[in-house]
């Protein structure tokens, strides 16, 4: 049993012992900065789709496991954009039900979401003191900020179809654009759950400060939209990254 005497000694060997522990992990830490360009892309289930480009920048801390396999953690805003459209023919609501020759809707619309994205890395490294190539494997939980669209929805009615529409509105022939503008957050899933593979090269500037460069993809498993009847994955992230390392001891 430890008594009253002893106490305050355990806990002052406790807390020299966390001192110390902290200190080594202070000593090997590393801390960086990167992010680069990244092309993103969906597969919808109603709409064709277009790839866009947006953007990751964030920072990171990373401690050596061992020689060769260093565990990194991060903090990062990830820009995704994409591009959805889709023209279809226009059936009249009231009976006979025509359908338009010529008539259409067209809609067109560019979207782009802020996530803030959590990676927790894995890197394995070769190679020298100065040259070092790397392969890294992320898991990653990304939470959506904010979406926005910018697009347009065209109604066509051709002077060959107005004759044969019963809906009062299709009886004169010309286009009509509605505008597709403003905040769509709450018709995107909240979050993101996936995996990265990066395979890259570091250059050791001196002994303290790197520069890396690494091209990677993702797997994506969530539902892109909120609504679970309509499905859509993140098809395509590649991204291309660039950042410095630097060894705080």
């Amino acid at each position: 049993m430890i008594n009253k005497t002893s106490l305050p000694v355990f806990m002052l060997f406790l807390l020299l012992c966390s001192q110390q522990i902290n200190a080594q992990i202070f000593n090997k830490l590393n801390v960086g900065i990167d992010g680069g360009i990244q092309f993103t892309d969906i597969q919808d289930s109603r709409m064709f789709s277009k790839n866009g480009i947006g953007f990751t920048a964030g920072g990171f801390a990373e401690i050596p496991l061992n020689p060769v396999l260093n565990f990194r953690l991060g903090l990062y805003l990830d820009k995704r954009n994409f591009n959805l459209n889709k023209a279809w023919a226009i059936q009249d609501a009231m009976a006979p039900f025509y359908v338009g020759r010529a008539s259409y809707y067209y809609e067109n619309v560019d979207y782009s979401l802020n996530y803030l994205t959590i990676p927790a890395s894995f890197l394995y490294m070769k190679g020298d003191k100065r040259i070092k190539i790397f392969i890294q494997v992320n898991i990653y939980l990304s939470l959506l900020a904010s979406a926005n669209q910018d697009g347009y929805l065209d109604l066509y009615i051709s002077p060959a179809d107005t004759a044969a529409f019963k809906t009062p509105e299709w009886k004169i022939s010309g286009l009509q654009k509605e505008s597709l503008s403003g905040n769509v957050t709450n018709a995107f899933n909240s979050y993101d759950l996936g995996l990265n593979l990066f395979i890259g090269a570091m250059y050791a500037i001196n002994d303290r400060l790197s520069i890396k460069l690494s091209p990677g993809i993702t797997y994506s498993t969530a539902n892109v939209w909120s609504n679970p009847t309509r499905t859509a994955r993140w098809s395509t992230i590649f991204k291309i990254n660039t950042g410095v390392v630097y060894k705080l001891k």
